[in-house]
């Protein structure tokens, strides 16, 4: 499995994990490099979807790993924080 191949199932069962709400293996993807940061196609990130879902403790473990990502934006401006008040 290339290089390319192996970041992006890493991605996809970040993902998954998230959607599942099953935060010991969403911690040990973290712990092997997938990124806190990473961004979909509207620029929502794992932080935000876990905001919008209510997997609080997913979302610590994300700040936890990677603090800066509560300021990033998505396509339309919006940070995490915008998501949390309900201000989109």
């Amino acid at each position: 499995m290339n290089i390319v191949a192996l970041y992006l199932t890493l991605i996809a069962l970040m993902y998954f994990f998230l959607i599942i709400s099953l935060s010991s293996l969403f911690q040990i993807l973290l712990e092997y490099g997938a990124q806190a940061d990473i961004q979909g196609s509207w620029g929502q990130t794992p932080l935000m979807l876990c905001i919008l879902v209510e997997y609080f403790d997913i979302a610590e473990m994300l700040l936890n790993n990677n603090p800066s990502i509560i300021d990033q934006q998505d396509s339309s401006g919006n940070t995490p924080l915008h998501i949390a008040i309900g201000k989109v």
